[in-house]
């Protein structure tokens, strides 16, 4: 992998502008980020299913509560592959699926809502690393490496 501070001296060389006084090393940060943001986007817009940038997280499911934030460093809430529930403290897991908020009360699963993940119906059991979610992880940002 290739440092950061290494990145900026290539832009400032092929872009002539090896003057910090226009565009600080932090501006240039901010943009190489926005930058692997979108390649990040284009990159799951053409190819949902992909699993280049896959990350998994588990959540403690209690007795009585059915909302549960979703991993902090989650790209979106659509960019969810799969969720998976375990019963035994992870010892082994079931596929859930994603249903509508109007079908919770119909069909057993899961809703996304707000950055929360909505089990339905709400569990009557505990489970340490009770669900199992597969997602598209937010790439680290990059920032200036301080000597």
């Amino acid at each position: 992998m290739i440092r950061t501070d290494f990145i900026l001296k290539m832009i400032r060389k092929i872009t002539n502008n090896e003057d910090t006084n226009r565009y600080s090393d932090q501006d240039l940060m901010v943009w190489l980020n926005q930058a692997q943001r979108i390649i990040q986007m284009a990159v799951f817009s053409s190819n949902p299913n992909h699993r280049l940038f896959s990350a998994e997280g588990t959540i403690n499911v209690v007795s009585g509560t059915s909302e549960y934030t979703l991993p902090t460093d989650i790209f979106g809430e659509n960019t969810i592959y799969f969720v998976e529930l375990s019963y035994d403290d992870g010892v082994k897991y079931y596929p859930i699926d994603p249903v509508t908020p109007q079908e919770k009360d119909i069909i057993n699963g899961y809703y996304i809502r707000n950055n929360k993940i909505i089990l339905t119906p709400e569990p009557g059991f505990t489970s340490t690393a009770g669900i199992k979610v597969t997602y598209m992880k937010n790439l680290y940002s990059m920032s200036v490496r301080n000597a």
